[in-house]
């Protein structure tokens, strides 16, 4: 029992800590000095890993890594996949349309996962997918 309530408070952090980066990545974006490298310090900073070594993991593991070694339960994927679309939006990147699938892949399971229609997911797939082929 008491493991659980540890991993129970280590997943609510790990959700506030995924807030706080978003709301530093939006007032890092409305100062102008949005760039990978700062992106990647507040990740490393905050979560003690690499946007680079998230990008890299393979398409066909990222889920279990993520929930699996990461502690990510859904709410905490949406923010990353937030996190990943936003990145991709915003930061000028060799790695775009990595961070575009990634966010994809998250939203999708996130989809299958819930069983109920969230407009604004569906609408952030809807806009990955036609980003995806512009890059292509």
């Amino acid at each position: 029992m008491e493991q659980r309530d540890y991993l129970m408070r280590q997943v609510e952090q790990l959700g506030y800590v995924l807030g706080k980066m978003l709301s530093k990545l939006l007032f890092l974006k409305d100062n102008g000095t949005l760039s990978m490298g700062i992106v990647n310090q507040v990740f490393t900073g905050e979560l003690d890993f690499d946007i680079d070594q998230l990008i890299t993991i393979e398409e066909d593991n990222l889920i279990d890594v993520l929930k699996n070694e990461k502690q990510f339960d859904a709410r905490n994927l949406e923010k990353l996949a937030d996190i990943f679309l936003f990145l991709a939006e915003n930061v000028n990147s060799n790695n775009c349309d990595q961070l575009y699938r990634k966010s994809l892949m998250i939203y999708q399971y996130l989809e299958e996962l819930d069983g109920t229609y969230s407009f604004d997911r569906n609408s952030k797939i809807d806009t990955i997918k036609e980003q995806l082929k512009n890059i292509i």
